[in-house]
C-alpha cells in the first residue's frame, strides 16, 4: 500500500482491490438487510454502490493492462455488467418504484426487483473473491508451481 500524509491508503495490487470490493460487498448486504432503515443508512447504501461499480470499472481495466490469464480478465469485465445491473435495480428500489403494484400473490414489482438486485449482488461478491484469488495466484506464479 501507499499513503501519503493525510490520505487514506490504497492498495496497489489489483487482487488487494478486489478483496476490498469482496468486503464492500459485504457491508453493502448488512446496510441493505434493514427494510424501513432511515434516509441516511439507504443513502449510504446508494453510495457504496456506485463506489462498487466505480471499483469494478478500474480493477478490469487494471487487470486488462497486465498478462494475466484472459479469464480473469474476462470475469473482471462481467463484474462491471453485474455491478451496473445491480446499481440500476438499487435506483429503482430507492425510489420505491413497483412498490404497490402486485403482480400475483401478493408479490410486487419492488419485491421482484429487490430478488434481482440481490442475486446480482451476490454475483458480484461471488465474482471479485474469485478474480480476487485467482489473480493472486497468477501474480504469485502458484498456478506454475503447482504444475511443475
Amino acid at each position: 500500500m501507499h499513503a501519503s500524509a493525510g490520505r487514506v491508503a490504497v492498495p496497489s495490487s489489483p487482487w488487494k482491490m478486489l478483496y476490498w470490493m469482496t468486503w464492500l460487498v459485504v457491508a453493502e448486504f448488512l446496510l441493505g438487510a434493514f427494510r424501513g432503515a432511515p434516509m441516511w443508512l439507504r443513502l449510504l447504501h446508494l453510495a457504496l454502490g456506485v463506489v462498487l461499480v466505480g471499483l469494478a470499472v478500474a480493477n478490469s481495466r487494471q487487470i486488462a493492462a497486465t498478462s494475466a490469464p484472459g479469464r480473469v480478465k474476462r470475469t473482471a469485465r462481467s463484474t462491471i455488467q453485474l455491478a451496473a445491473a445491480a446499481a440500476a435495480l438499487g435506483l429503482l428500489l430507492f425510489f420505491d418504484v413497483g412498490a404497490g403494484r402486485v403482480l400475483v400473490a401478493g408479490v410486487t414489482v419492488w419485491g421482484t426487483l429487490l430478488v434481482a438486485h440481490v442475486f446480482f449482488a451476490v454475483g458480484v461478491l461471488a465474482e471479485a473473491a474469485a478474480i480476487g484469488m485467482a489473480y493472486d495466484m497468477w501474480e504469485e506464479r502458484e498456478f506454475e508451481a503447482a504444475g511443475s
